[in-house]
């Protein structure tokens, strides 16, 4: 619609020009990234409060707080005041990590991005970050902390390791230690067992050299594990990877379970055969990077099948097509 021009009288929650009244739900403020309440958009137009609005939000504008602690603050300095607004920025401020991790609370709300007006923590939880990442753990049944609100970093969505008494001392007092730990073993999650995880985890708390021990395996497991991965997604995007002992090719067309085959360099086509996707993951990459040979194999004699394959083949061997297409 063409835009035009019209002279509204605005309260903070509507406008109204004659008989005509709009709601007023949300407000965007130029270079400004997180919710802006409708109520604090009232402020900054209005004369009075305008240069004070636009001080108090230009400043957190710049603060490296979470969106949801910034939204909280402008709407305590509508509710509550300039004044205390200013002071609890000022606050969260000093309590920032800055580079050095610390634990900190958990926010009530933090993922659904509010906050309650009184900043209350989640007693289940503590949070420690160094302000760029973020890791969260549940705290043992009756274990109560008292700790500065996390609103600098969302922790990362990775499994949930306890704390006790006992060994949130522990890694609180060697906490330049316990967050690079903690970093990488959660940052392994997706590739680990819950049990091999816990394992590594509550060593760090009985026998330091063996829990950095069971990290390094972890560490190459994980790596050997994301190659796998890579190799796989290639092979998904390319359709064929050729290797020492032939051709694998992908046909999404078929189930998982039946879309990897290897085709011979005489043009033999079997199907690789197994239950589960790691699995079948974990052969590609044997055969790309040692050349090995699936064992679980079927014959392919499905003509509609074999035509598809030899299509495929095609692109990187023409003459080899020929063999394979029925």
């Amino acid at each position: 619609m063409k835009p035009i021009d019209v002279t509204f009288r605005y309260d903070g929650t509507s406008a109204s020009a004659g008989k005509v009244k709009l709601l007023i739900k949300a407000c965007i403020v130029e270079d400004v990234e997180f919710e802006v309440p409708a109520e604090y958009g009232y402020l900054l137009l209005r004369p009075d409060k305008s240069e004070t609005a636009w001080k108090f939000l230009e400043e957190l504008n710049k603060a490296q707080l979470l969106n949801f602690a910034k939204t909280a603050l402008l709407k305590e300095a509508v509710d509550r005041g300039f004044t205390r607004a200013w002071r609890r920025l000022e606050e969260f401020k000093a309590e920032a990590p800055n580079g050095e991790p610390r634990f900190y609370s958990s926010p009530r709300y933090m993922l659904s991005g509010q906050c309650e007006p009184e900043w209350k923590a989640d007693e289940d939880y503590v949070i420690i970050t160094d302000g760029s990442s973020a890791f969260k753990f549940t705290l043992s049944r009756g274990f109560k902390v008292d700790l500065p609100l996390n609103v600098y970093c969302n922790p990362e969505d990775s499994r949930r390791y306890s704390l006790t008494p006992q060994t949130f001392k522990e890694a609180a007092e060697h906490v330049s230690e316990f967050f690079p730990f903690i970093k990488e073993l959660c940052e392994a999650d997706y590739y680990i067992t819950r049990p091999r995880g816990e394992l590594c985890f509550n060593k760090f708390f009985e026998d330091r050299e063996e829990a950095y021990k069971l990290l390094r395996e972890i560490r190459r497991d994980v790596a050997r594990r994301k190659r796998r991965d890579e190799i796989f997604d290639t092979l998904r995007a390319k359709g064929i990877l050729e290797f020492k002992a032939g051709f694998l090719v992908y046909n999404p067309s078929f189930s998982w379970r039946r879309s990897v085959f290897y085709v011979t360099r005489n043009g033999e086509v079997y199907a690789l055969d197994y239950e589960k996707i790691t699995k079948l993951k974990e052969v590609v990459r044997r055969c790309v990077e040692k050349g090995k040979v699936p064992e679980m194999l079927k014959p392919v004699d499905n003509d509609r099948t074999l035509r598809e394959i030899a299509r495929l083949v095609g692109k990187v061997k023409p003459e080899l097509a020929l063999v394979i297409s029925p």
